[in-house]
């Protein structure tokens, strides 16, 4: 020891020396957090700076004071602009050439306002309008429409070349939407994002009808750049599984959204927003990438194993023509075989009827990638030359397994058509929706071997996966379940029930661990029939297979 307590003085002057330590330390931190949250708001003001318009804060300042200010019998419009597919135009003319054709965009609309009016930018690609004046709805409309024609005015940029744009509106009124300007910014996204969704270049006035699913929506939609920028999208991942050899064939990589309040969201909760707000190019691209990472570490984890992981593609990224620029600079980046990646095309229709898609795809080919289709989505035009076109993979869906009575005869046929189609064709078919045995068993009389769905996995996560894949062999207990063992779940130190003689088994991913069996037939071969000596004495019946 390196001092003394002499009295309670002494020890009371340490007490509160060690507690000012401490506040002093909180303090610290806190003005350093503090410091850190404003200079990154700076940072962004100073990234959203455009000559015409005001900051971000000062339009909010000028929104914010004139509601302090204004008499309560009086009303004022605000309006949410935004620059409809502005990501597109970054990524062909670059950042610097976009913020040339933004300020030139600003000034076209700045002169169709009134002399009152005061545009700010509110984000990247979104404008805030104040309009101080009375203005009646009939007025405020016809004040949209002129500032979405001046939108619309062609922007020369660098070449000469001339460019077209759109814009969509959002439009609100003080106090009848909001009496402050959190209030009005919620009815204005609401507007803006039922304005996108109608395809955007059009104009839409707030009204209280406005339903609560489209409220959780718009939230949805503003909160989608913010997931971004914080990394709260993941893969799932759903395992193909390969019946004849009780295998990991490979899996479908699905979009996941960590919310920070709802937690893991499914894409059919906000994957036509992101197609919307015109993310879903980075969304795709970020997917690829990520699909590719995740090949590789099964490399590592698992040498001498392939695995074929795939990732769906909507229309839109397909329609995007820096689509087979961007994964190409992924392929040579990670230095990865694109014959290893699926890419499933969602509405395969579509392939006849839009050019860009159908080079697209063409050279996606070309570049290794295999390409998955829909079976069913398929008409009989399409299936008689499916031959000359780019595909690898037919996927079916539960609806060619289920029984139906109507349309049982047509379904079975148009199935064996295609599963003959890709035997004579040497492409593949995967049978996806398996939700129990008797599906599995169903997909097995039509020899179909590579299967998906809950049945055997539901998506998981990529740690989930892995372990998946660690205990393979689990597989057996699922596509023979009628045999009696007992199998103990090591995770937890719990036992999972005998299966006794049933069908009803869990889920592949509920089978952690396993004991060791012997291979079995195919699913749909008859089990053979045992013996009255084996039954009697298997163990001694062993015996005298191995001396032999």
């Amino acid at each position: 020891m390196f001092f003394k307590i002499t009295n309670w003085s002494d020890g009371a002057l340490i007490f509160v020396a060690v507690l000012a330590i401490i506040a002093t330390i909180v303090l610290a931190i806190f003005v350093f957090y503090r410091f850190r949250k404003d200079y990154r708001n700076y940072r962004e003001e100073m990234t959203l700076l455009i000559d015409g318009a005001l900051s971000k804060n000062e339009i909010i300042f000028s929104i914010t004071s004139y509601i302090s200010k204004i008499p309560k019998d009086m009303s004022f419009s605000v309006m949410l602009l935004s620059f409809d597919k502005f990501e597109e135009v970054v990524n062909i003319f670059g950042e610097k050439e976009a913020q040339k054709i933004l300020e030139r965009f600003v000034s076209n609309i700045d002169k169709a306002l009134p002399q009152k009016a005061q545009i700010g930018r509110y984000s990247k690609d979104e404008f805030l309008v104040v309009v101080r004046s009375d203005y009646s709805r009939v007025e405020t409309m016809r004040l949209a429409e002129r500032m979405k024609e001046a939108a619309s005015l062609p922007i020369k940029v660098m070449g000469g070349t001339e460019t077209n744009h759109h814009v969509s509106i959002g439009i609100a009124y003080y106090p009848y939407h909001g009496r402050n300007f959190k209030q009005l910014l919620n009815s204005l996204n609401l507007a803006l994002y039922i304005a996108k969704r109608e395809g955007g270049d059009s104009i839409i006035l707030y009204s209280d009808e406005m339903n609560v699913q489209e409220s959780e929506n718009v939230r949805f939609y503003g909160e989608i750049k913010e997931a971004i920028a914080n990394k709260q999208f993941m893969l799932y991942y759903q395992p193909i599984v390969d019946i004849a050899t009780q295998h990991v064939y490979g899996a479908e990589a699905l979009l996941r959204w960590q919310h920070p309040e709802y937690g893991v969201l499914s894409p059919n909760k906000f994957i036509h927003i992101i197609e919307q707000s015109g993310d879903i190019n980075w969304v795709g691209n970020w997917g690829i990438e990520r699909l590719i990472q995740e090949y590789l570490q099964l490399k590592k984890m698992f040498p001498g194993k392939h695995f074929q992981l795939s990732m769906n593609l909507s229309p839109k990224q397909l329609a995007n023509e820096n689509l087979i620029m961007n994964f190409q600079n992924l392929v040579k980046k990670y230095r990865v075989l694109a014959r290893n990646l699926t890419l499933e095309i969602i509405e395969f229709a579509i392939f006849e009827k839009h050019d860009v898609v159908k080079d697209n795809l063409n050279k996606l080919k070309e570049l290794g990638f295999q390409i998955a289709v829909d079976g069913f989505a398929m008409d009989h035009t399409i299936l008689e030359k499916m031959g000359s076109l780019p595909i690898d993979i037919i996927k079916l869906d539960r609806d060619f397994l289920q029984e139906d009575e109507e349309s049982s005869f047509l379904k079975t046929r148009y199935a064996e058509m295609l599963i003959e189609f890709a035997e004579k064709n040497n492409k593949k078919i995967i049978c996806e929706g398996i939700e129990n045995i008797d599906m599995l068993k169903k997909a097995g009389e039509y020899h179909i071997n590579l299967l998906q769905g809950y049945y055997l996995s539901k998506p998981i996560s990529e740690e989930d996966f892995h372990q998946y894949l660690y205990n393979e062999k689990d597989i057996d207990l699922l596509i023979h379940p009628n045999d009696k063992m007992d199998v103990e779940k090591l995770e937890n130190g719990t036992k999972v029930a005998k299966q006794q003689e049933t069908t009803d088994v869990e889920p592949a991913e509920s089978v952690v661990k396993s004991i060791k069996t012997e291979p079995k037939e195919k699913p749909w071969a008859p089990r053979k029939e045992l013996k009255k000596a084996e039954v009697k004495d298997p163990e001694k019946n062993r015996l005298k297979k191995l001396k032999k």
